[in-house]
């Protein structure tokens, strides 16, 4: 015969209501990021919109990193979440902007009149930029 369990008291209906909410964050926040060289020995983590971005950076911008340095930040509160900028005082770089930067590139090619790999690598990138639009 099973053993009848006493009804809860409201302090312990009211703590395991407070788990259940612990749980079900309200606000939720991912960053993605690609790790970029600083050319001085430095890196530092370029802030993107999302993990295919990040991706095509790490492969695109011959970074010579040994692997892809690519990651996210998931961030929960109870309370809304906002991000301004990163500690290079940029924020969250879009596809549209990282279109914007290699097509300066390409220009700069363009002005220095010699053909080069590096320049059909940033035709393959912008390509593949514009895909993800």
């Amino acid at each position: 015969m099973k053993k009848k369990l006493a009804p809860l008291s409201l302090k312990e209906q009211s703590r395991i209501r407070a788990l259940d909410e612990e749980k079900e964050m309200k606000h939720q926040l991912m960053l993605w990021y690609s790790v970029s060289n600083g050319q001085d020995g430095s890196a530092y983590p370029i802030i993107v919109e999302s993990q295919e971005l990040a991706e095509l950076i790490q492969m695109y911008e011959e970074l010579e990193w040994g692997e892809s340095c690519t990651g996210n930040l998931r961030f929960e509160s109870d309370s809304p979440i906002t991000f301004t900028q990163d500690m290079c005082g940029r924020g969250i770089l879009t596809v549209e902007e990282k279109i914007d930067e290699v097509k300066e590139e390409l220009e700069w090619f363009e002005k220095d009149g010699e053909d080069s790999d590096a320049e059909e690598n940033y035709k393959e990138y912008l390509i593949e930029l514009i895909k993800l639009l």
